[in-house]
């Protein structure tokens, strides 16, 4: 939607909807914005939960570093469908149509993330074609692997977002995200200085597969089976001698590093540590 020409920059507007799924894979979030020149006005939001089937397939996917093709392609095409699928019901929820949209703007689910190669990619998958096709909106993806070409880690997004939003003459401003991954945005005060923004490490991630593997739950509601258990300071201090914490940024990371057998890796050779515990920790 977009105001006569004549209207000044600061009334002109247009709607955008934003997806994302992050690296739990447990929904899919999705976002219906008014952006102006220089502001924007939260109109609608949907979390959608992911179909057992589906999520059990994302997982398998992310945590195979070798994947039938044919299993990709179509998980690819499926995820893309179920996308377009929740983004037409939140244009019901706000009483929209497609024509009032400029443009989705879709993460995708990260696959792989490959970014210190010679030949550095990263891998979403959520079809652009599928959802634009279904919507009937202009479609923007592969953020991540735009980012790598123009030689970034491709990750993490969240500091452009907090530069636009939260960047203050006034003091500088230190925001921390907690997702899957951790990362770290640092925004100086002085306008002219650069953002910095890295992943920190785990968050959920560590906490979820080691939760899922011992009690077959999706996620630690509210830590309760965290608070439980003690942190065991040789887990600890074994686990952040991890070189990725002591690099240098930029820098990014993913389950491609911090999994099950990076944890199983660091549990072995000790005595057996109480899996409360380990979750503590």
């Amino acid at each position: 939607m977009q105001t006569p020409n004549d209207a000044s920059p600061e009334l002109t507007s247009h709607y955008y909807i934003g997806v994302m799924s992050g690296t739990s894979i447990d929904g899919l979030d999705i976002t219906l914005a008014r952006v102006y020149a220089e502001r924007f006005e939260l109109i609608d939001t949907l979390d959608a939960k992911l179909p057992l089937e589906l999520q059990a397939k994302l997982h398998q996917l992310c945590e195979s570093h070798h994947q039938d093709l044919i299993k990709l392609g179509e998980l690819d095409i499926a995820f893309g469908r179920f996308i377009a699928a929740q983004i037409n019901q939140l244009l019901v929820n706000a009483k929209l149509s497609a024509g009032d949209i400029r443009a989705v703007g879709s993460h995708g689910q990260t696959i792989y993330h490959h970014p210190d190669a010679e030949h550095a990619f990263t891998l979403q998958i959520g079809n652009g074609s599928v959802i634009s096709e279904l919507t009937g909106i202009p479609t923007v993806t592969d953020f991540r692997m735009a980012d790598m070409s123009a030689g970034g880690q491709g990750a993490p997004l969240a500091p452009a977002f907090h530069n636009a939003v939260f960047r203050s003459r006034e003091s500088a401003r230190f925001i921390i995200n907690l997702g899957g991954i951790s990362n770290v945005t640092l925004l100086p005060s002085d306008p002219d200085s650069s953002v910095i923004g890295f992943d920190i490490g785990p968050a959920n991630t560590l906490m979820d597969s080691w939760v899922r593997k011992q009690k077959q739950l999706s996620y630690d509601k509210a830590g309760l089976w965290a608070r439980t258990g003690t942190c065991n300071s040789g887990l600890l201090s074994d686990m952040l001698n991890e070189p990725y914490f002591s690099k240098a940024a930029p820098k990014s990371t993913g389950r491609e590093l911090f999994n099950e057998a990076w944890l199983d890796k660091h549990l072995k050779n000790k005595n057996a540590i109480p899996a409360e515990d380990v979750q503590r920790t």
